[in-house]
């Protein structure tokens, strides 16, 4: 399960990676926070009248003054439309609006959106979802959302939260039966290191070229090579045509993506299943999909202790996870590749979070 922001994220970070999972036989669900509503035309070269929708082409735009004012419903229907490319098994919309773009313009996030919420209340609908699809894997953005804006940050703030509490009986019970997901990432596929790479190896086919990075500039614990499915990733993303100028995200050819950059990076965060140490060479190991195959009941995981893994200092929410937990042993299951590091320093970025035993924290405090 990736849980994004807008419709456009799901194609833009770690697409490819979504599509080699496909391709292994497991299912694929892709939550989307907000309707993108706030969004305007980024495509300068969009050809009009414009249809969003090939199910449906009497439905046409005649300007970009036009898709604009329509943008929420435009929106809906690219997503439709990239959701076939990437064979996604599920999409959820989670129903939210879009907060707008705030960074920088002095602007405030329009009343009543998805980073207004109290988180708790924002959360209950993924909560719903990963009791309803059972995803052993989620994946998001990091604290800082990958960049700032106030949906990426508030769409981290739910998926920490709905990931400890989906599993546990007692929160919100109408919302479905327990079910408690293994593994969260952090998506990290437009890194800054993929960027420079990509940059540093179009200079040396004499072209320059600019690049979106975003992250937190940690390196990656997870890298899963996916190059074949970079054309297919991006036909999804160009399903988004109102928001993808071709000249700043296709301008490194796939053939020089998949030479110099075959991979999407990933940062793994939490795991109550086993996972192998770094590697004494600090190579990153290219799979996480070890052991996907084995069933694993997550309605029995909740309380069970968990192995924190990352090359950077728990925040505040995630030391919270810790309280409250029982001191069980974790699910010895082998679930996956993904906690080497690119660096040796880091080889003592595994370790284990220092559970309570049930009953000296309460829950309520564990969930502030």
């Amino acid at each position: 399960m990736a849980v994004h922001a807008h419709p456009d994220d799901e194609s833009s970070k770690a697409a490819a990676a979504l599509l080699y999972l496909k391709s292994l036989g497991f299912e694929v669900t892709v939550v989307t926070c907000t309707d993108g509503g706030q969004g305007d035309v980024l495509n300068p070269d969009l050809e009009y009248p414009y249809r969003p929708d090939p199910d449906n082409s009497s439905v046409a735009y005649a300007s970009a003054q036009e898709v604009e004012a329509n943008i929420a419903e435009v929106r809906r229907a690219e997503m439709k439309e990239a959701a076939r490319h990437l064979k996604l098994d599920h999409h959820v919309w989670l129903g939210f609006k879009d907060s707008g773009f705030t960074v920088g313009n002095g602007k405030a996030a329009v009343e009543g959106s998805f980073s207004t919420k109290s988180v708790e209340e924002a959360a209950k609908p993924l909560v719903a979802a990963m009791r309803e699809h059972k995803p052993h894997v989620v994946s998001t953005y990091a604290e800082n959302g990958g960049y700032p804006h106030l949906d990426h940050i508030m769409s981290h703030k739910i998926t920490e939260f709905a990931f400890r509490v989906a599993g546990d009986p007692g929160w919100c019970p109408e919302l479905g039966e327990a079910w408690q997901p293994l593994k969260l990432y952090y998506s990290d596929s437009l890194s800054y290191s993929r960027r420079d790479a990509l940059t540093a190896a179009m200079l040396q086919r004499g072209k320059k070229v600019e690049m979106h990075a975003e992250g937190t500039g940690r390196h990656p614990t997870t890298r899963v090579k996916c190059d074949e499915f970079f054309e297919q990733a991006r036909r999804a993303l160009k399903s988004h045509a109102t928001q993808v100028p071709h000249d700043f995200w296709f301008s490194v050819p796939t053939g020089v993506e998949c030479q110099v950059y075959p991979y999407n990076d990933f940062e793994l965060i939490y795991s109550y299943v086993s996972t192998p140490k770094q590697e004494p060479t600090g190579k990153l190991t290219e799979e996480f999909t070890e052991g996907l195959t084995t069933a694993v009941d997550g309605t029995k995981l909740f309380g069970q202790a968990f192995t924190y893994v990352s090359q950077h200092a728990p925040t505040p929410d995630l030391r919270s996870v810790a309280q409250g937990l029982s001191m069980s042993q974790a699910a010895t299951l082998s679930f996956g590749r993904g906690v080497a590091s690119a660096e040796p320093s880091a080889q003592k970025a595994v370790r284990h979070a220092s559970a309570y035993k049930a009953g000296q924290t309460s829950r309520q405090s564990a969930l502030r």
